[in-house]
């Protein structure tokens, strides 16, 4: 029998983390340009970004869940008749669920633009990223099939293509438009067209990605048999409470476009709305995005493994994947928390030099990132131990949660634009509550001393951080090169004190 050359969990997060470093560099670069553009701004990310979280929101019916239930079903076949058969059956059920999305999104993008939005110049962007939501659910599937056959390198790569042709498209759409208008609105159109041409052109590497490990693995011995129901059945099971959760995550992110365009504006003016609107969108919602990009690596790479090992009946595998996982999360999200906090202003002005408004938002966002980061990895661990309902319980405990107080500290005035983050914040806190309680129910963790050692790290570095930053400037060194250099020795100190926390815990 021919075997797959899979990757194991540790090769596998290696390949991801090294793809999201990349992702997020080019990321940071086509976002900062946007940011930083005279003629595009805060008003011109309000508009993008208003656009593109409806599409976002829709995808959540065809694509968010797809990798996923794929990934666990083929991670359990163990010939090619079976995965294949997995392909094509994801592909009949997602594609056809996606040209719904899509079609919804293109006939009613004229509404949405103008009842929901509050701006018509946003139909424009939502008619062109209509047929991208099917390409969207393609590309998501394959992601799928390769996450399902440990092929994590391949994700990878095409993780990493994408933005970078993201990158390209978007910065040279909108400098090709801005030779012939200033106008935010279109330039906002030019940023969607470089979105939608690179999932596109990603979407083509993906077949032919596709179609290379397929003849590497087509000599596997047929065994079951399963059947096209059988298969529908289990992916739907898999992905619709996935699905569903995104779409309240989809549903949290929109709450704060209306409280902001609908609400606020009402209090502050249309104008001055839609720019705090961009700051949060642009700036805030990135920045705290990163931690959690990061992180998504773990459950990526946690699927396919545990979907696996259950399938082997090895318990204390999965409970090892699982421990390693909760340690590696904790140590983003407690560091991303603290480096947030206490560097919002360095980080603004570092990153935005040309438009630095909402350092003080960053400050209170970054008490979220933490639960938030640790919410994902729960979510992952009860969807790969087949808990799917589990997540979506919290979702709609943290949604409901977020609504009222945002209706409550925005419409009535109590915290304004600072309301929106503080809901935030109370939202996931209680997904952490009830989360945190399921996961223990179910597999046994060790995390409160995890989490208090690696306080304690992040402690040290932030004081020797500061110490080395005062140090750099009083022998005359610029303040952004200081504090760059400072965070280089704070962080060196910190990767010291991991190691030892992780021998301590047998991660090493």
């Amino acid at each position: 029998m021919d075997k797959i050359n899979k990757e194991n969990f540790s090769k596998s997060v290696t390949y991801l983390l090294i793809s999201q470093v990349m992702i997020k560099v080019f990321g940071l670069v086509y976002s900062l340009y946007l940011i930083n553009k005279s003629d595009f701004g805060d008003k011109g990310n309000a508009i993008y970004l208003g656009g593109y979280q409806i599409f976002a929101f829709l995808l959540t019916f065809s694509s968010i869940g797809v990798p996923n239930a794929v990934s666990s079903m083929v991670a359990k076949c163990e010939d090619y008749t079976n995965i294949k058969k997995v392909f094509r059956t994801a592909i009949f059920i997602y594609v056809s669920i996606s040209c719904i999305s899509g079609l919804v999104l293109f006939f009613g993008a004229d509404n949405i633009a103008c009842y929901f939005i509050g701006s018509d110049i946003v139909s424009y962007n939502l008619k062109i990223l209509s047929p991208i939501v099917i390409a969207s659910a393609f590309e998501s599937i394959y992601i799928g099939y390769f996450n399902g056959i440990k092929q994590m390198k391949i994700t990878a790569k095409l993780q990493f293509l994408e933005q970078l042709f993201k990158c390209i498209f978007t910065i040279g759409f909108v400098e090709l438009l801005s030779l012939k208008t200033d106008n935010a609105e279109i330039l906002s159109i030019g940023a969607t067209l470089g979105v939608a041409l690179s999932i596109i052109i990603n979407l083509f590497f993906c077949i032919c990605e596709q179609r290379k490990v397929s003849v590497k693995i087509k000599k596997l011995k047929n065994s079951y048999k399963i059947t096209n129901r059988e298969i529908m059945q289990k992916l739907l099971e898999f992905s619709i409470p996935i699905s569903f959760g995104a779409m309240l995550v989809g549903i949290n992110k929109n709450i704060d476009s209306f409280s902001i365009m609908k609400l606020l504006s009402k209090k502050i003016g249309k104008e001055a709305a839609q720019k705090l609107y961009g700051i949060i969108a642009s700036k805030i919602d990135v920045l705290t995005a990163f931690p959690l990009a990061f992180n998504m690596t773990f459950s990526i790479a946690l699927i396919p493994n545990i979907s696996e090992s259950i399938q082997k009946r090895e318990n204390e595998k999965v409970k090892k994947y699982v421990q390693k996982v909760i340690y590696l999360s904790s140590i983003i999200g407690i560091t991303s928390t603290i480096g947030l906090y206490f560097f919002s202003e360095e980080i603004f002005s570092l990153l935005f030099s040309n438009s630095k408004n909402g350092a003080n938002l960053l400050r209170i966002s970054a008490i979220s990132v933490f639960f938030a980061v640790m919410n994902q990895t729960f979510c992952g661990i009860l969807q790969a131990i087949q808990k799917n309902k589990l997540p979506v319980c919290a979702m709609i405990l943290g949604t409901i949660c977020k609504f009222i107080l945002n209706i409550l500290f925005v419409s009535k005035g109590l915290f304004f634009e600072k309301g929106i983050i503080i809901s935030s914040i109370f939202s996931n806190i209680l997904m952490f509550i009830f989360l945190y309680y399921e996961v223990q129910r179910n597999i046994k963790i060790k995390f409160k001393k995890n989490c208090f050692l690696i306080f304690v790290a992040n402690t040290i570095m932030i004081l020797f951080s500061i110490l080395f930053k005062k140090i750099f400037i009083f022998i005359g060194i610029n303040c952004s090169i200081a504090f760059l250099l400072s965070m280089c020795v704070g962080g060196m100190v910190y990767i010291i004190q991991i190691i030892k926390i992780g021998k301590i815990f047998d991660f090493s």
